[in-house]
């Protein structure tokens, strides 16, 4: 009897694990993978749901602001919006590198404190040979300068020297040299392209005669001065095309010294600076955009040195525009939108001469 009743026991064990193994399969206390979890039986025999699980709470983010190098980011999660404003660079001054207005950045060098220039105003002073007046007749011209022309010229070269150190602040060191051409000055070397104009001395022209006078390499920027009389002419001073070895080079006319005598040289009551340095700040326009940094305004063909009144400046009684060109060499001409506008602080450390 008693083997019998061990036999039931046996029995009912082993029926017991069959039926666990019916119900279920997988690691303990987990359901089967692709199944959905059972309303759980309680002892009173009422079912109830699973709580279903919570999603991630979510935040209004909190914007930083954008910077130089940085779009705007938020504080909370690190997550970022827009692009970055990049630098807003003020040019190297001679006590600081070019730094931004905004983040302080720095790039560079300071300026260096000063630029040597080496500048010619080279005086022809006899003009002879033929030309044509507006009517198409053949005329001759042979005009030769008083030697009180040629002493105010060389009053003019030393205010130019002068007044550029002056309006700098320094920055700019001028070397100008006076010279009278020894050579006469020959109306078959003057060009007229009928564009209203009249003749003048072309740069082609204006090296070939120049490299019999001079060592053209010594010098950063020639002004020619010569008298064309009655010569046709509708212009003052032309600021012309760079010699070949990227010296400047401008032409003026100052007819004769009857023409001009009162105003030109009228020293107590004109700055006889003006037209040459006028014509030297055309040059550095050119010469600055060819160093890839150019002067940015330019309206309706008006450069920034012919701007003048248009850009608010009055000349006065003596300094003409004075004032006007001292901005202009200073980088501080306050345009209509705001910015300052003028010659870059950096071309003055790149003088002709360093790049022969």
């Amino acid at each position: 009897m008693n083997a019998v009743k061990k036999l039931l026991v046996l029995m009912l064990v082993l029926a017991a694990v069959l039926s666990l193994a019916a119900c279920g399969s997988g690691e303990p206390g987990k359901e089967p993978d692709g199944t959905s979890s059972a309303p759980i039986q309680t002892q009173s025999g009422e079912s109830t749901e699973p709580e279903p699980s919570e999603a991630p709470e979510q935040h209004v983010h909190t914007w930083t602001d954008a910077t130089c190098t940085e779009p705007r980011t938020c504080a909370i999660c690190g997550a970022t919006e827009g692009e970055a404003l990049g630098h807003l660079m003020l040019p190297a001054t001679t006590e600081a590198p070019a730094t931004c207005s905004r983040c302080g950045f720095t790039e560079g060098e300071p300026l260096a404190k000063n630029m040597d220039w080496n500048l010619l105003i080279l005086v022809y002073r006899n003009v002879k040979g033929t030309y044509r007046d507006e009517d198409g007749q053949e005329k001759t011209v042979d005009y030769t300068m008083p030697d009180e022309e040629l002493k105010l010229y060389e009053k003019c070269a030393k205010a130019v020297e002068r007044d550029l150190a002056d309006m700098s602040g320094g920055v700019i060191v001028p070397h100008v040299t006076f010279k009278v051409a020894e050579a006469t000055l020959p109306t078959a070397f003057l060009k007229d392209d009928g564009d209203g104009f009249g003749a003048y001395l072309d740069t082609k022209e204006a090296e070939s005669l120049l490299r019999r006078e001079i060592d053209l390499n010594a010098y950063d920027h020639v002004t020619i001065i010569a008298d064309l009389d009655d010569m046709p002419c509708g212009y003052w001073g032309l600021t012309l095309a760079r010699f070949s070895q990227e010296t400047g080079y401008a032409f003026i006319n100052n007819y004769n010294y009857e023409t001009f005598s009162g105003y030109f040289f009228d020293e107590e009551n004109y700055w006889t600076a003006s037209p040459v340095i006028h014509e030297f700040l055309h040059f550095m326009e050119g010469w600055s955009e060819k160093r890839g940094k150019p002067i940015g305004y330019n309206k309706n063909g008006d450069t920034i040195v012919d701007s003048g009144e248009t850009l608010g400046y009055k000349p006065d009684d003596y300094y003409d525009f004075k004032a006007f060109y001292t901005d202009i060499i200073n980088c501080t001409v306050t345009l209509p939108d705001g910015t300052a506008d003028g010659i870059d602080p950096a071309m003055w450390r790149e003088p002709p001469h360093l790049y022969r």
